[in-house]
């Protein structure tokens, strides 16, 4: 698990450092990609790359055009992440360009429980001004709640022979 924030910087040659007490939780090989609902960049292990995200779209699951979107978001700047002797990251500059990083610039290295996110510092203040104490408050309640069995029901086979275009 990540915790914790950490003010950083990178450097002209697009190089992160990465705090020492992530690298170990990382390894040696990881997933860098875009994230997800902010412009930021997300850090991965393998394992959580394969258990948060690759297992949910490797579903059976309806091939709808947003599902193709999520793929196509996820996986057009993946990376994978190596770090250097020094502990530092090369990240890509369609990485930087996605999450607003300049170079170089100050940045806010944030440890989230089974991710780390990477943001340009001033989109970090912009996020965190725009999150909602009551909103905050109320998911937070939330998550005491059981979780409810939901299953979709599978769309019926005519729906979908009838949603494709005959000759």
């Amino acid at each position: 698990m990540y915790r914790f924030s950490f003010d950083y910087t990178i450097d002209d040659k697009y190089r992160l450092l990465i705090p020492a007490n992530f690298r170990e939780e990382l390894g040696e090989q990881f997933v860098v990609s875009r994230g997800i609902g902010g412009a930021c960049i997300w850090l991965l292990s393998m394992q959580q790359w394969e258990e948060r995200i690759e297992s949910k779209l490797k579903r059976p699951a309806p091939v709808t055009q947003q599902v193709m979107d999520l793929e196509r978001f996820l996986y057009l700047d993946l990376q994978e992440g190596r770090l250097d002797k020094e502990g530092r990251l090369c990240l890509s500059k369609r990485l930087l360009d996605f999450a607003k990083i300049d170079v170089p610039s100050a940045l806010q290295v944030a440890g989230l429980n089974w991710r780390i996110e990477i943001w340009a510092k001033n989109q970090w203040r912009a996020t965190d001004g725009e999150m909602k104490g009551d909103v905050l408050l109320q998911t937070f309640r939330e998550l005491d709640k059981p979780l409810e069995a939901t299953v979709a029901e599978p769309a019926s086979t005519d729906a979908i022979v009838s949603a494709v275009p005959s000759e």
